[in-house]
């Protein structure tokens, strides 16, 4: 879907057991916890939370084209408009973001995405009291820009960036990009072919 809506509102999730965000293998096939989606345009503004009281959080997105699962506010070529959300992931286990081998696939906790342009404002914290946290993008034999991220920015974004990223998890951190073109994993602010000032 596409328009241009702009969003103040906020989004509020508690499961009692985990949350998981997984995108078939359709072109543009998306799963979003938050404000935004695929190409939707315009002012994106509210707090957006997540919160898995007994169990893990997972975000995995397909093999084709465009594909992505995101908890924040953004998406896919959500542009002319700025984001100004707090984002927060709370978590009773592993948290896991894994991007598909797809063109462009992408997994994300926070604010911007994939060719989002415009300011981006707010704190994205990201906690997990008994689990780590596993990102991988780029896996070996995709397609190129795969990217899996925590914070603001992403691919090919353009606008100001004034945000805090605060991750705090009880166990181990494992990010690994793999053997597809121009894949990354990041935790901070910016990302990659992204224009702006970060602040």
């Amino acid at each position: 879907s596409s328009g241009n809506l702009t969003t103040t509102t906020g989004v509020t999730v508690e499961a009692e057991g985990g949350v998981s965000l997984t995108s078939a293998d359709g072109t543009g096939s998306h799963t979003l916890i938050g404000l935004g989606g695929n190409r939707q345009w315009g002012d994106k503004a509210g707090p957006v939370s997540v919160t898995s009281n007994t169990g893990g959080v997972s975000l995995s997105s397909g093999s084709n084209e465009d594909s992505f699962s995101q908890i924040g506010a953004g998406g896919q070529f959500a542009s002319d408009g700025t984001i100004d959300s707090d984002v927060t992931v709370q978590a009773d286990g592993l948290i896991s973001l894994m991007s598909g081998s797809g063109e462009n696939a992408f997994t994300m906790i926070g604010n911007g995405g994939n060719g989002v342009d415009g300011a981006k404002a707010g704190t994205v914290r990201v906690t997990s009291d008994n689990g780590g946290l596993t990102m991988m993008a780029g896996t070996s034999g995709s397609n190129g820009d795969s990217f899996s991220m925590i914070g603001s920015g992403g691919h090919a974004t353009s606008g100001v960036i004034t945000s805090n990223v605060i991750v705090d998890v009880d166990g181990n951190i494992a990010m690994t990009s793999g053997g597809a073109a121009k894949a990354f994993t990041q935790i901070g602010l910016g990302g990659r072919d992204a224009d702006g000032a970060v602040a």
